[in-house]
């Protein structure tokens, strides 16, 4: 089993990691040391992944508080392996809701440093989907450590690709063609630019979405046995699964070839899988009443199916080509549901001119 540590200046948070063992992950409490014995004993300690509290210097522990955020000793060990001094390994952030808020977040500079960041007012009822995110993080970071000597086949098998024919742009992946890269660049980039986004992978939810499906239909999960070809099987595929759309695309082109499902409502892409003899499918319902239904992506924010008709281009989008664009609904960005998710620049006026009529 793999072992983690986690370094947090609140003892508090025992109450947190033991529903994390609960859930299978062996992790140990640590508080925060001075930072030469702090860097010494991660230079030195036999763990498989860290977990940081965003602010160290809260309280004290036997007589010491420390002076530093949680950013030192993540940079700490992504220094050690690009020096190749000591093994690279998941850092990820476990932190409380305002500390994220006010710390985290406008701090773009550290986030490349995490793996992956989760709210401790989560842990209580997601702990089972944590233990399961930060066992996959470590399984990745062996099969890249494995893979990445081979360049462009080896970053290929870190995809799942390398035998099953599923086609990849190109340009995904092309900057580590030239640099030798250390092991957590290869899973924060496949984590952020490819599993992350729209496209070329699919989660679940948009997945069902540009199918028409709601995925409570007591059929949803035949329709998923019959996508079974198309599943992501690269790094991280065990807790975060994906499809691959252009491969689904294509089996929807064979098997319907009359079929634009872009352009058609949910109701009527329900009637065409049904005539491949998928049964018990209902369709998605709108966000609001009156929204079109030609769902072909999901609201950042309220996290259900939309018809970009109904939307905005998200200022979540991506800035790389081959990504489609993320969408926030008009209700979400009407209502300013969230600070952070909001309207992109492109769509500012559209935004005024409907906002004006509202």
């Amino acid at each position: 089993m793999s072992k983690f540590i986690c370094i947090d200046d609140d003892p508090g948070t025992e109450a947190l990691l033991r529903r994390l063992r609960e859930a299978g992950l062996d992790v140990e409490l640590r508080a925060p040391k001075p930072v030469d014995q702090q860097f010494k004993e991660l230079a030195s300690d036999k763990y498989d992944g860290l977990i940081l509290d965003l602010r160290l210097d809260e309280q004290q522990n036997e007589g010491y508080k420390a002076d530093y955020f949680s950013n030192l000793p993540a940079r700490f060990v992504r220094d050690l392996a690009f020096s190749k001094s000591g093994r690279d390994v998941p850092v990820v952030m476990l932190s409380g809701t305002n500390n994220l808020r006010e710390f985290y977040r406008p701090d773009f500079a550290s986030h490349d440093l995490y793996d992956a960041k989760y709210d401790k007012a989560d842990v209580p009822d997601r702990a089972a989907v944590i233990a399961a995110e930060l066992a996959s993080l470590v399984e990745a970071y062996g099969r890249v450590s494995s893979a990445r000597s081979n360049k462009q086949q080896g970053f290929l098998e870190m995809l799942g690709t390398a035998e099953d024919g599923h086609f990849v742009d190109a340009r995904i992946g092309d900057k580590f063609l030239s640099v030798d890269a250390p092991v957590h660049e290869y899973v924060r980039y496949i984590k952020t630019e490819i599993i992350d986004q729209p496209y070329p992978l699919v989660s679940e939810q948009l997945l069902a979405a540009r199918l028409g499906v709601d995925t409570e239909s007591r059929g949803w999960q035949a329709l998923l046995a019959k996508l079974e070809p198309f599943k992501y099987t690269g790094i991280l595929c065990d807790a975060w699964p994906r499809w691959w759309w252009d491969s689904v695309s294509a089996w929807l082109k064979e098997n319907l070839p009359e079929s634009r499902f872009q352009q058609i409502t949910a109701a009527e892409r329900i009637e065409l899988i049904g005539s491949l003899g998928l049964e018990d499918l209902h369709s998605a319902a709108p966000i609001e009443p009156g929204y079109l239904t030609r769902f072909w992506g999901m609201c950042d924010v309220l996290k259900r199916p939309v018809d970009p008709a109904n939307a905005f281009v998200s200022n979540q989008t991506s800035s790389q080509p081959w990504h489609d664009p993320r969408y926030i609904s008009f209700k979400a960005a009407f209502d300013r549901e969230d600070e952070q998710i909001t309207v992109h620049a492109t769509e500012r006026q559209r935004f005024e001119s409907l906002l004006s009529q509202e």
